[in-house]
């Protein structure tokens, strides 16, 4: 277990003496920097994220569920026979994993979202859908009446202004 020397400490793990603000904060060690510097401990986590993005999408359904104090049912296995179809169940869009890839997630439409189809009800095989990003930040938590009302008071604001619907 390497320590701090100065201000420089050797990584354990690629072995290369690097500045302490290399490293992450641990009040468990007794230099209080991680042995691993910060870029290995994302490149191994980035890697299990590539390598499971099934148990990852799990994990973050879970925690959600857990702060929301909802139920979750769901097993790992039931997210990757999802992941498996790969698209949309809304507007059929190929969705994608992008966990651990230098790319963040966050508002790509094309990312892959666990949607709990009847929001509050929990995280079950059968509240629970595969389905990009996009469409789950649309739909939100409204349900399908709040939707239609939603869609109805565009429809009659475009009609009022005299606009049209883009083409699609």
């Amino acid at each position: 277990m390497p320590l701090a020397v100065g201000n420089r400490k050797t990584c354990s793990r690629c072995r290369v003496e690097k500045p302490l603000d290399a490293f992450r904060l641990d009040n468990n060690k007794i230099d209080k920097l991680t042995t691993w510097c910060a870029a290995c401990i994302e490149a191994v986590r980035n890697a299990s994220r590539i390598a499971n993005p099934a148990k990852e999408m799990w994990n973050g359904a879970r925690l959600r569920a857990a702060r929301r104090s909802t139920p979750f049912t769901v097993t790992i296995d039931d997210v990757g026979k999802m992941l498996e179809i790969g698209k949309c169940v809304y507007c059929d869009r190929h969705v994608e994993c992008w966990f651990g890839r230098g790319r963040s997630s966050c508002g790509r439409e094309d990312s892959a979202s666990l949607d709990e189809i009847v929001w509050g009800r929990g995280y079950s095989v059968a509240n629970t859908a595969l389905c990009c990003n996009g469409c789950n930040r649309r739909k939100s938590s409204f349900t399908p009446t709040a939707l239609r009302e939603w869609a109805d008071k565009i429809e009659a604001l475009m009609a009022e202004r005299g606009l049209e619907a883009a083409a699609e």
